[in-house]
């Protein structure tokens, strides 16, 4: 359910604010979509939704689930591009670290196992353990990086339009 707060006790217009805040019921209790958290759980859902459709579709259609990590590049980007604006470089970068946290521990750390397309790597000396917290560091960094480009892109978009 979604409210449109108008008085300045939920900080409307009346209070000086330029546009009313969208609040969004969740579990009992009013989060503010226009707040950080708010932001990175919007954006959080986007991967794991991804991740369910890319290994369906790898599954369906035989084509390699690595090739659905361009995916994931469009998704990190995009959330430092729409979080620089409102929160700066850093704290989108940090968004989208913390999507890339989401997504692998939720999205490519499991789907692809209990959908189907991807195998572990074959050996005696195998540990998945070890496997999901290298590609989950990994993902962090590479979330990282892809967030601090995303961002300096809207900076420089910002920038180049004058504002």
């Amino acid at each position: 359910m979604r409210v449109l707060s108008c008085g300045p006790e939920w900080g409307g217009a009346e209070s000086g604010h330029e546009e009313n805040s969208v609040t969004t019921w969740r579990r009992g209790e009013l989060v503010d979509t226009n707040s950080f958290p708010g932001f990175v759980a919007r954006w959080a859902a986007v991967p794991l939704v991804f991740d369910i459709a890319a290994s369906l579709t790898s599954l369906g259609t035989g084509l390699p689930y690595g090739w659905f990590t361009i995916g994931s590049v469009v998704i990190y980007l995009a959330v430092g591009y729409m979080g620089a604006p409102r929160f700066g470089v850093r704290s989108a970068a940090g968004a989208t670290v913390l999507v890339a946290l989401v997504e692998a521990t939720l999205g490519r750390g499991r789907n692809p196992w209990f959908i189907g397309p991807s195998q572990l790597p074959p050996g005696p000396d195998f540990s998945i353990s070890a496997f999901l917290i290298s590609g989950a560091i990994g993902a962090l960094i590479f979330g990282g990086i892809m967030g601090l480009l995303g961002g300096w892109f809207a900076v420089r978009r910002q920038r180049s339009n004058g504002n």
